[in-house]
């Protein structure tokens, strides 16, 4: 069993113009054993994979239209810094360029069409890639089929604004929270604002997971946690000022169930939904106030919190996970 979250206490500012720190963490220690393959082979070692912090959007808009290359590759990802061992995984990259851990984020106004081509580059096996598509989805939504060596272009209106994801694997059957330790990482955040909304700060986090490939039940399972990209105590600290807004959109695209719990405050639950659909709650409406909200995989929240004091606050699952 392994102690995921931990409560550090750190110097309040001194400053007239206080802030408070969120700690972002969620039972995150990657265990590698077997994450040697590129020193156990006489391949080339394959590409770092880059942390994707969400918050550039990806693609190129043109008269509402937004173009996104995506591209699936494999690559080295180090959730534990880069002195720590590292795991070899597939994962999203804009075409051309540097691999990253969650994929990139596509993030739209209402009414924008999406045109994504999403190319296979990984050797020998087919990609199916689910949640490009316009909101709300179908149910169960259909697969998009890549054959190896191949691309697909993919086109669509946005639809509905709200709090999505996107994912593939290289399995036709398997539902997302049982992807195979090599595709657990082909997720990212597709986010659609409304039109003609405030742009207002925010943050998207996309909680995942990496399983080792071990049986259910053994001891030799492996199924740590990170969000964007990061494991605990590696993952981002979060700077804001006292009295400041913060709004937040939680994804969990993993394999397990998450109540994730903000210490010394309530915060606001904006909406809840999924990779289909999203309900937004109406402003008006009486407030959602939680300290913890359960999120079970393939499910999606939007939150909103006001510090009033400063200090070190950690957001977390509350859950221990191995």
């Amino acid at each position: 069993m392994i102690s995921m979250v931990r409560r550090v206490v750190m110097r309040r500012n001194p400053l007239s113009r206080l802030q408070t720190v969120v700690w972002v963490a969620c039972a995150l220690s990657l265990i590698a054993e077997n994450a040697t393959h590129a020193a156990q082979t006489a391949q080339p070692s394959p590409p770092r994979i880059a942390i994707n912090d969400n918050r550039i959007a990806a693609g190129d808009l043109a008269s509402g239209t937004l173009t996104i290359r995506l591209e699936a590759r494999s690559g080295e990802w180090r959730p534990d810094g880069e002195s720590a061992p590292g795991v070899v995984v597939n994962a999203f990259a804009i075409e051309g360029r540097t691999l990253q851990i969650p994929a990139p984020l596509i993030r739209v106004v209402e009414g924008t069409e999406i045109r994504a081509l999403v190319g296979n580059a990984l050797e020998g096996v087919p990609l199916y890639v689910r949640g490009l598509y316009s909101r709300p989805g179908k149910n169960p939504a259909e697969a998009v089929l890549v054959p190896s060596g191949e691309t697909r272009e993919i086109r669509f209106l946005a639809g509905s604004p709200g709090t999505y994801f996107y994912w593939a694997s290289t399995d036709a059957t398997s539902p997302m929270p049982q992807r195979a330790g090599r595709d657990t990482q082909l997720s990212g955040a597709f986010v659609v604002e409304p039109r003609g909304g405030p742009s207002q700060p925010e943050r998207v986090l996309v909680i995942g997971s990496w399983i080792n490939g071990g049986a259910l039940g053994s001891p030799d399972r492996r199924n740590p946690f990170v969000i964007n990209g990061r494991s605990w105590p590696h993952t981002e600290r979060l700077h804001y000022q006292v009295g400041d807004v913060v709004r937040m959109r939680v994804i969990n695209a993993g394999a397990a169930v998450h109540p994730m719990h903000l210490h010394g405050f309530y915060f606001n639950v904006d909406s809840r939904g999924d990779e289909r659909e999203d309900v937004i709650f109406p402003r008006d409406s009486s407030p959602h106030l939680v300290v913890t909200e359960r999120l079970a995989a393939g499910r999606t929240f939007a939150l909103t919190w006001k510090p009033t004091r400063p200090g070190n606050w950690l957001f977390h699952c509350t859950i221990v996970c191995i």
